[in-house]
């Protein structure tokens, strides 16, 4: 049977996520929402991830008070963090882990956008009647370049995860749709653990603009996910 904690805590926190979404500008309700995750939830890597989007809505020009909060509030979840594999054999989860996976996962899709952009920018100087071969020579140096900061992105993020479905799926629209890129295709479905291709299926119909919003709006609709098995902090 549950606790009655796990029922107040929900409930508080249902009041609270309807709170931050009628005044999603208010610092001070924001961090009640970051402490209370941290402190009654214990869900470290939500908190984590709705700090970025928090700095991200304000563009990471947050008042200094506000930010001194957020970076003692992120040393208290790696002290947190460290006691608690102290003496759980078992655990998996690093806060450092969570957070190198979402910037990966950002610059990633940074990159995909950015490609997009110089790909249509080399098919434009082609479809020219007298192309620009000099800035021709620009763009696919720049698209080569690319290419190889994705590839050394993508071996960063292989090393901590093999079957994250957000990394797969991204890097399946990216060799085939966006490189046209067999070869890495065939290694990442070798590489990471089949996933049904449910993002995939009707890609071949997606321009590249339409790939280039995807991947703009991504981050804001993921995040890392911890389950908790405890009863005082379920979910």
């Amino acid at each position: 049977m549950f606790k009655d904690s796990v029922f107040v805590k929900s409930y508080m926190l249902m009041l609270i996520q309807k709170s931050v979404a009628k005044m999603p500008k208010s610092s001070l309700l924001n961090l009640d929402y970051f402490l209370f995750l941290f402190e009654e939830m214990l869900n470290f890597s939500l908190v984590n991830h709705q700090i970025l989007l928090f700095e991200k809505s304000f563009n990471n020009n947050l008042f200094i008070t506000v930010q001194y909060a957020i970076y003692r509030l992120r040393i208290s979840i790696y002290y947190q963090l460290k006691e608690v594999n102290k003496t759980t054999e078992i655990s998996k989860v690093r806060y450092e882990t969570i957070r190198f996976y979402d910037e990966k996962m950002a610059k990633l899709k940074e990159n995909c956008v950015e490609t997009i952009d110089e790909f249509s920018k080399m098919w434009d100087i082609l479809n020219h009647p007298a192309p620009d071969l000099l800035t021709m020579q620009k763009v696919c140096s720049k698209i080569v370049s690319l290419k190889e900061v994705t590839k050394k992105i993508y071996s960063q993020i292989y090393l901590i995860t093999t079957s994250s479905l957000e990394f797969m799926s991204l890097m399946k629209i990216y060799s085939l749709y966006i490189i046209f890129d067999d070869v890495l295709h065939d290694q990442i479905s070798k590489e990471i653990t089949p996933i049904p291709d449910y993002h995939i299926e009707n890609s071949i119909k997606i321009d590249g603009r339409q790939y280039k919003n995807i991947f703009s709006n991504m981050h804001e609709n993921c995040c890392s996910i911890t389950i908790s098995l405890q009863l005082d902090n379920l979910g």
